[in-house]
């Protein structure tokens, strides 16, 4: 309704999952360096919302649970990730892919499928 119209802040629409225009943009990796780029993102936020100081305190081996996160921590996590990616992402995530590797294999897979069936800018081009 008009009336409530100022009081819900609006935000800008997502230019598309793996497209973010202010965050991570698979699109801008090479293919070869993708799978590792993703990886590098669920690591980066995981390390933020648990407190660590670096990514790199964190094994991509480890369990969500053992590394510290709880289900509070699982949706922030779950909300950095979505808005970083543009992908609608369960609040589940850390307990549906338990390791960092296996929800960075998860959202490669989505992202991955996303650039694929996008159309390209210079296909739409005319030529």
């Amino acid at each position: 309704p008009a009336l409530l119209r100022g009081l819900v802040p609006r935000t800008e629409p997502a230019n598309g999952p793996g497209r973010r225009a202010q965050g991570f943009d698979l699109t801008a990796v090479p293919v070869v360096k993708r799978e590792r780029a993703v990886l590098d993102l669920v690591l980066e936020h995981a390390a933020a919302v648990l407190g660590y100081s670096s990514a790199e305190e964190i094994r991509s081996d480890k369990g969500f649970d053992e590394i510290g996160f709880d289900s509070l921590g699982g949706v922030e996590f779950r909300n950095r990730l979505s808005k970083a990616t543009g992908l609608q992402l369960p609040s589940t995530i850390v307990f549906d892919y338990p390791t960092v590797a296996d929800l960075a294999g998860y959202l490669h897979e989505q992202l991955a499928a996303t650039v694929e069936t996008a159309p390209s800018t210079a296909a739409a081009a005319p030529g």
